[in-house]
């Protein structure tokens, strides 16, 4: 597949997601994510499904890397290629496969692959509501063994800057930013292991 990779210009990668957990697993909604250059943001406008995007920094800025809609050209700012991860739902959800065709159906239209009799049946017509933009994401990990979260945070929780998040030992990790998000919550965290990820709406 790297070979094909390399010279697309357009990528989408759909996947469902292990981070929607009980009691509730639509805590955290469906995410189309993107490296934030301004050719990436047009084509995620055009597409504007799912109603959460996430522009991150080329290769996470250290936080995530290896991921397909970073690779190669698609992280180059000045390079028109892009690549887009859309987060559909939870496994062997209903509702995921749809998702997955809907934005699917969206980002070929987008691209110029297909009409619109073709993306209609997939619900790609269909008016949403306006979407929300997120940027500066963050994906701290856990030091030791007795990391815990200072609330009951399934996914999609909000802080101000400063907000006590979680302790790791005896630091105290306090969210980073204000309009700050924490998602795709580990609800059992290991030392050396991700803790979820922060990110910034702006939108």
């Amino acid at each position: 597949m790297r070979p094909v990779v390399r010279e697309v210009d357009f990528l989408l990668d759909l996947i469902s997601d292990c981070f929607y957990r009980a009691p509730d697993p639509w805590y955290d909604p469906p995410l189309l994510s993107y490296v934030d250059k301004p050719a990436a943001r047009a084509l995620a406008d055009k597409i504007a499904y799912p109603l959460h995007h996430i522009g991150c920094g080329a290769g996470g800025d250290g936080d995530h890397t290896h991921l397909l809609f970073e690779y190669d050209r698609f992280s180059d700012p000045n390079d028109p290629a892009v690549g887009l991860l859309a987060e559909c739902g939870p496994h062997f959800a209903a509702e995921s496969i749809e998702n997955s065709l809907n934005v699917a159906a969206r980002f070929l239209l987008a691209t110029g692959t297909i009409d619109e009799r073709d993306a209609e049946p997939y619900g790609a017509l269909n008016k949403t509501e306006p979407f929300t933009v997120y940027t500066d994401m963050k994906a701290p990990g856990a030091k030791t063994d007795s990391f815990k979260w200072a609330g009951e945070f399934h996914g999609h929780n909000r802080f101000n800057k400063g907000d006590l998040v979680a302790t790791d030992g005896d630091e105290e990790l306090r969210a980073p930013y204000d309009d700050c998000v924490l998602i795709t919550v580990n609800d059992d965290v290991k030392a050396g292991q991700g803790i979820g990820h922060f990110i910034r709406q702006i939108s």
